[in-house]
């Protein structure tokens, strides 16, 4: 089996052996919509970022050669963005990153209009496999809500987001996400690329990236 076949394989097997669709308790009738949302957002924050703990381990320093430094694109009270990039010399056409993110921006909406973004996140079902991205739309009284998700080989998120109709400013934006973004030649270029995507812990499926209760 060629060294690219072998690499895909590991991908597929580490992928399927270990993804899930979790059950969503009902919403708690004792809890407020709002503080429910305040709460998942808080609950995005507190969430480690996997590729930047991987990074700054031991084990991922025999790998720090093919990479320039994390870079950390953080917005403290909304989102935060882990990514990696190899270095010039090790790469192949324009696509060679690998990132992580969240985002946890909450402000308060009217709670009947909370609610129902509770009722559909509820209801939403992540896209799991090799489906790709997936993705609903839905107009409540005034607010739109968009709720997106991919469980991919090199692609996975759960995101939702809600907006004032007919704007572009989110009231609410709550997102897990990891993504790598590499050209096949650039893989062939980085003759250890398996061992550092196993260090990374990039192609389990965790647990956390349906940040749901």
């Amino acid at each position: 089996m060629d060294r690219m076949k072998w690499f895909n394989l590991l991908k597929v097997q580490s992928l399927t052996s270990t993804t899930s669709i979790k059950d969503v308790p009902d919403i708690p009738s004792d809890e407020p919509c709002n503080e429910q949302l305040k709460r998942y957002a808080d609950k995005i924050k507190s969430m480690p970022n996997f590729m930047g703990d991987a990074v700054e381990s031991e084990e991922f320093k025999p790998f720090k050669k093919y990479f320039g430094e994390l870079t950390d694109e953080a917005i403290p009270t909304s989102s935060n963005n882990y990514q990696i990039e190899l270095l010039p010399r090790f790469r192949k056409g324009e696509f060679y990153t690998i990132r992580a993110w969240k985002h946890y921006y909450y402000s308060p909406i009217p709670e009947d209009v909370a609610c129902e973004v509770l009722r559909k996140l509820k209801e939403y079902v992540i896209n799991v496999g090799s489906g790709g991205w997936a993705g609903k739309e839905y107009s409540y009284k005034g607010y739109t809500m968009n709720f997106s998700s991919a469980s991919d080989i090199d692609f996975s998120h759960l995101e939702v987001t809600v907006a004032k109709e007919y704007t572009w400013n989110d009231k609410i934006h709550l997102a897990v996400g990891r993504e790598e973004n590499m050209n096949v030649e650039a893989l062939l270029n980085v003759p250890e690329i398996d061992n550092i995507f196993n260090t990374l812990g990039y192609y389990k499926y965790y647990p956390w990236l349906d940040w749901r209760d």
